[in-house]
């Protein structure tokens, strides 16, 4: 997620005191860059588009972001912690619109993300960043991407056993709930929900459908 902000000078020339050159600001642009830039562009030719993005801790310009948001574009992020929303201020001569200087406030390091226990667990295995083949695989045929919260994990892996009689992990439980309650735009006539694992503790799944 990228602010783009421009700031147009005017030269007023060198410093009387200082060794360095004097510019007089004139006004301020600020444009919607990276990946709103992108999805704005999308959303021309699409009915629906999702952003996945972080923003940042502070400095975050939500109301900016979502001011300059066209309606049919929705906007998941997770919050990165001791960072701002990256904001390229660049500073351009008035007369003959050249930059000056950049400025950026970023937070380049890697982002820190709390991984927590789920019954899904085996949903995230092998497609990490570093993975060479499965990640690949997966920005090429993956076309939504759907969160869905424990206990609708747990109400799906109940479902499979009290309806179909199938004792499923918590992964193969995931896809059946959101074919149940509709939770992808992308669902038409004709749906496979490929319910594959069995692999849960045993005291866990008496648990959830006792």
């Amino acid at each position: 997620m990228i602010i783009d902000e421009y700031v147009f000078c005017k030269t007023v020339g060198k410093s009387g005191k200082e060794p360095v050159l004097v510019s007089q600001k004139m006004n301020i642009e600020k444009y919607a860059g990276g990946i709103l830039s992108v999805a704005n562009h999308v959303s021309d030719f699409c009915k629906e588009v999702k952003i996945l993005t972080y923003l940042g801790h502070r400095d975050n310009h939500s109301q900016f972001i979502q001011e300059n948001l066209r309606k049919n574009i929705k906007l998941d992020y997770i919050e990165k912690s001791n960072s701002p929303t990256i904001l390229k201020t660049r500073y351009v001569d008035e007369y003959s619109k050249t930059k000056i200087q950049g400025i950026y406030d970023i937070n380049d390091t890697n982002l820190d993300v709390k991984e927590e226990e789920t019954l899904a667990d085996c949903l995230g295995g092998s497609i990490g960043l570093d993975n060479e083949y499965t990640f690949k695989i997966a920005q090429d045929t993956i076309d939504d991407f759907v969160l869905v919260d424990e206990d609708k994990i747990a109400e799906g892996i109940k479902l499979n056993f009290e309806k179909h009689k199938l004792v499923t992990e918590g992964a193969a439980a995931t896809g059946v709930m959101v074919v149940k309650d509709n939770l992808s735009s992308h669902l038409g006539k004709n749906i496979i929900s490929l319910i594959c694992g069995g692999n849960i503790d045993s005291e866990l799944f008496l648990k959830i459908v006792s």
